[in-house]
């Protein structure tokens, strides 16, 4: 696989716009090309962001931080940290990847290749993001976000998530939740979670993202989520720790209390206090952190 770096020269390249912390959802593209499309790259999508830029949508950037070509090898068009133009409404808390070819008319001609790599970059975006296996069901295709009109794409997801599990070294299944919810657990609000206990809908970036359980009421069917103080059904939300000090996270280059707080929905007083802190914020890579 050949790396093929096009930050530089990538439509819509600029400095960062978001935490790493902000991105919730993998999403996973199949260039929708009516003919045989083994000959795409970025470039060649580019152009279509162009004109929308020319039909009244400023700023025009392309869609894609990383392309799987045909040939398996890979072209890196955005930083992580930049915004796409991949999802309508969805890129504030998403990272996209596409793959070259043809997927219309009956034909899918995605190579085992194509699709090896992909797990491979999907791999390494996710160490970069602070994920492990436990998160592949953050991996999602186009069409799975709430709120698009697209063709693509045809892309087995639950095969490309095996497969990222497998290489973050979690096996073929995810692992079985730690305990039962109570106040203090960690959980994750579950893809397909739609509306809160209270009866609003839950906004897309509250999706995948980890709070922990403030209060719990109606024979503890409804749970309140910290930080963001809103009650949601227990069959919403997924177990990551039972509440009991003994989930933990290892300190990446990149993090901060603030992130790591973000990240499992408490808040820096809390991290501090459990990691006997004090008031200091200086934290080292490798550092193995107590999470409530």
């Amino acid at each position: 696989m050949q790396i093929i770096n096009r930050i530089e020269q990538a439509l819509g390249r600029g400095a960062d716009e978001r935490q790493l912390s902000a991105i919730t959802r993998i999403v996973i593209h199949h260039s929708g090309n009516p003919t045989n499309g083994t000959h795409l790259n970025t470039a060649a999508f580019e152009n279509t962001w162009r004109n929308l830029a020319s039909m009244g949508a400023p700023n025009a950037r392309g869609g894609y931080h990383e392309v799987v070509l045909f040939n398996g090898n890979v072209e890196i068009n955005m930083q992580d940290r930049r915004r796409t133009w991949g999802a309508a409404s969805q890129n504030d808390h998403t990272w996209h990847i596409c793959l070259t070819g043809q997927h219309s008319g009956g034909i899918n001609n995605i190579t085992q290749t194509q699709l090896n790599n992909l797990a491979s970059r999907i791999a390494a975006a996710m160490q970069r993001f602070g994920w492990t296996a436990a998160n592949v069901d953050r991996i999602v295709r186009h069409r799975d976000l709430p709120g698009q009109n697209t063709a693509c794409n045809d892309v087995n997801v639950t095969n490309v998530r095996n497969a990222v599990r497998t290489l973050l070294g979690g096996g073929t299944t995810p692992p079985p939740p730690p305990g039962n919810i109570q106040i203090g657990s960690s959980v994750r609000v579950n893809d397909n979670a739609q509306m809160w206990a209270t009866g609003q809908t839950i906004p897309a970036w509250v999706r995948g993202q980890v709070y922990t359980v403030q209060e719990m009421r109606n024979n503890n069917n409804e749970l309140l989520l910290a930080s963001i103080i809103s009650w949601i059904r227990r069959s919403d939300v997924t177990l990551v720790s039972g509440g009991s000090g003994g989930a933990t996270h290892t300190v990446r280059a990149g993090d901060t209390l603030f992130s790591i707080a973000q990240m499992y929905g408490t808040t820096v007083a809390v991290l501090q206090q459990l990691n006997g802190l004090g008031t200091s914020t200086l934290i080292q890579v490798g550092q193995v952190l107590r999470l409530p």
